[in-house]
């Protein structure tokens, strides 16, 4: 059993069935790996895997940017002073509004 099939120069080429075949099972493993990572990817369990990893990851980049900035303030760099300082007036801010707020109730 023989076919038409187009090749790169577009002219039609003759299949044999071993050819057919041999093409189809190709196809259908290709197939078969795409649909194998499509399930990986959507599965829940994975993806809730994958969320926690970076929450896990976002955490401990928080953490070491802290620890860096911290040790920037007790080595008294101007910027992290002064980021600290700013910081610190803010929460004052907010501490004097919440006991004036108290007061005014």
């Amino acid at each position: 059993m023989t076919t038409d099939s187009t090749d790169a120069s577009s002219e039609p080429k003759k299949m044999t069935a071993e050819e057919i075949k041999a093409d189809l099972e190709r196809q259908r493993a290709e197939l078969t790996a795409t649909v194998g990572e499509l399930s990986y990817k959507v599965n829940p369990k994975r993806q809730v895997e994958a969320a926690k990893a970076g929450a896990r990851d976002a955490a401990n980049g928080l953490k070491d940017s802290a620890a860096q900035f911290a040790d920037d303030v007790k080595a008294g760099d101007r910027k992290a002073l002064s980021i600290a300082g700013a910081v610190a007036a803010v929460a004052g801010l907010f501490v004097v509004a919440a006991v004036r707020g108290r007061k005014n109730s």
